[in-house]
């Protein structure tokens, strides 16, 4: 019989016959190893007291199984996954293993539990506030990006997203106008001026290059020679 263990931290390598209750926090699209081909595919779990793992599940045939079977925000016994440590440079959580889903890992959604465990938090952003995270080092204007551990959460089951879909129906009008008028395309003038005044041509940029190369290059040869 397997032991349910209250904590993720409670399970290592030496646990055997171990099961946990967990909640998907995170859950990534599947990538490929930039190592080898082998598919892959990555999950973030957490337990009731807040202590997560990472988790990952290799061949995408595997993939497509579990994809279908482990959602974000549900909550889920797993069993007898492989625990294995994990090197420093690919922790993502605050835990020295991950956990490795195959065929021989038992998993089974908890739907009608009172005790279910909550859904994971998410530190939101405002847009008004995107600038404090902005990448200064490229800086070409404000735009997003993904990355390659970029993941998208579709309609997850929080306040949330909740509130947002309520404000969206009680928007929907004003929302279809604004799509079909595309209002949002539309720059002021004092906006534009202020854009035109910031472009710089082309041609001055490479005038400048070849300015500063002249400029290095007879610096060069004069110390050179002297």
């Amino acid at each position: 019989m397997r032991k349910l263990y209250s904590s993720i931290k409670d399970i290592n390598p030496k646990t055997r016959n171990w099961k946990v209750k967990v909640v998907v926090a995170e859950k990534t699209m599947a990538r490929t190893s930039m190592q080898s081909p082998t598919k892959y595919m990555r999950l973030i779990l957490a337990d009731s007291q807040g202590n997560k793992v990472q988790a990952v599940i290799f061949n995408q045939r595997e993939i497509d199984m579990f994809d279908q079977l482990l959602h974000i925000t549900r909550t889920y016994y797993i069993h007898n996954a492989i625990v294995k440590p994990i090197k420093p440079e690919h922790r993502i959580v605050d835990n020295v293993y991950q956990w490795t889903i195959n065929p021989t890992t038992l998993i089974e959604e908890i739907s009608n539990d009172d005790s279910s465990l909550p859904a994971p938090s998410f530190n939101f952003v405002p847009f008004t506030e995107l600038h404090k995270h902005m990448d200064y080092s490229a800086l070409v204007g404000l735009s997003l990006s993904t990355r390659s551990s970029s993941s998208f959460i579709i309609d997850p089951r929080i306040p949330e997203a909740i509130a947002l879909q309520t404000w969206a129906t009680e928007k929907e009008k004003q929302l279809n106008e604004i799509i079909t008028e595309k209002h949002y395309l539309t720059a002021s003038s004092s906006s534009l001026a202020l854009i035109i005044e910031n472009i710089t041509e082309i041609a001055l940029i490479v005038t400048l290059v070849q300015t500063v190369i002249s400029i290095s290059t007879s610096y060069y040869s004069f110390f050179c020679l002297d």
